[in-house]
């Protein structure tokens, strides 16, 4: 199992280690090619989490970075499970994260 920030536009434009630091993020078929000429198969492609697992990644750093306090629930928490729900949900398109399940080849 291979995780990555997906190279979505969206995805790019909140994420602010990509524009304060330059952070990678990759589109998933890129990654799946790399994958694949290692000797691995590619079982399954998936990108998970929408807006709101932005939001929540960046009211993180937010409490993290600039108040320098950890984030209390009752802040977070409708934002955490809807964010939550944006990973569960199997029918739905995401634009945060790519996974790439794989198999050596044998």
């Amino acid at each position: 199992l291979l995780s990555t920030p997906n190279g979505h536009l969206i995805s790019k434009l909140l994420d602010p280690a990509y524009l304060l630091k330059g952070h990678r993020h990759y589109n998933i078929n890129k990654i799946a090619k790399i994958i694949e000429s290692s000797g691995f198969v590619t079982v399954e492609k998936l990108v998970k989490g929408g807006i709101f697992s932005l939001i929540s990644m960046n009211m993180m750093y937010f409490y993290k970075h600039i108040l320098k306090k950890p984030m209390s629930n009752k802040r977070h928490g409708l934002i955490k499970s809807r964010a939550d729900r944006e990973f569960l949900e199997n029918n739905r398109k995401g634009l945060f994260n790519a996974f790439i399940i794989a198999r050596r080849c044998r």
